[in-house]
């Protein structure tokens, strides 16, 4: 067993470059087929739709996800679809808020909630641990709920 996740009884698991097409992916699901006994969960920057698609995606590589996974979390629309709009830029921005007849203020709160968000989850479904392959986007939520952070693409020196 990785001796960092020995001690986690509730493990987050990103879906796209973690546990699908990324350098670690069949490592990860070794581990969760080896143990059973731990909650994985996956906790996922894909909106509702697309997450909806994740059971599925993984029984097509041949992993039984209805049996090993306890649940998909999705990122809010709002709060994911907010942080895209504001990096697309001004006019894209502008259109989103009038779409959503969201307030400057509220766009504002979306934003700055999509790098937290992931910890929030975490903290909310009770994992204490998160492996995802986007630091950037994954750490400071992790800082603010003190939960710990596995870099999916980094090399795996000791095999799980």
């Amino acid at each position: 067993m990785h001796p960092i996740l020995k001690k986690h009884s509730v493990i987050a698991w990103d879906m796209d470059q973690t546990l699908v097409n990324g350098p670690n992916s069949e490592y990860f699901q070794d581990y969760i087929r080896r143990h059973p006994e731990k909650s994985h969960h996956i906790v996922t920057f894909r909106n509702k739709n697309w997450a909806d698609t994740i059971f599925g995606e993984l029984e097509n590589i041949g992993f039984d996800a209805y049996k090993h996974i306890s649940a998909v979390h999705s990122c809010p629309e709002d709060i994911h679809d907010s942080y895209m709009a504001k990096n697309s830029g001004g006019m894209v921005m502008h259109r989103f808020m009038l779409s959503r007849s969201m307030s400057l203020e509220q766009f504002n709160k979306n934003v700055s909630a999509f790098p937290i968000w992931k910890g929030f989850q975490c903290k909310k479904i009770g994992a204490t641990i998160i492996i995802d392959d986007m630091p950037t986007f994954v750490v400071p939520g992790c800082a603010k709920y003190d939960i710990e952070f596995i870099n999916a693409l980094d090399p795996l020196h000791v095999k799980f």
